[in-house]
């Protein structure tokens, strides 16, 4: 499995936001970050992994338009990718520290 670190993502250590405009491969292995992700499908089509190989796996049809996040240490993949770009809004933990509690109500 891979792993993300927010060292090597985002460009200024003292901004805590990035975006990456992404073309994925049909498949992409399983991986996880250190910091929360929040995706955009821009085009294509893909099946969404979360915790995949576990007993609690969570497969979600995604397509152009659709938005969802991804928090630090979740481990996602994407599978049966068909001209597939997304939209990476990486955001670093500290960035929404003071409204975790809100956001996970």
């Amino acid at each position: 499995m891979k792993t993300y670190s927010a060292s090597r993502i985002f460009p200024e250590p003292d901004f805590p936001l990035a975006i990456a405009c992404v073309t994925q491969q049909p498949a992409m292995v399983p991986h996880t970050h250190d910091y929360w992700e929040l995706v955009l499908v821009a085009y294509g089509h893909t099946t969404h992994h979360l915790s995949p190989g576990e007993p609690g796996e969570s497969l979600t049809g995604m397509l152009q338009g659709d938005i969802f996040s991804i928090a630090p240490g979740e481990i996602h993949s994407y599978s049966a990718s068909c001209n597939l770009k997304l939209y990476n809004i990486s955001l670093k933990q500290e960035l929404l520290a003071a409204e975790f509690a809100e956001l996970m109500e």
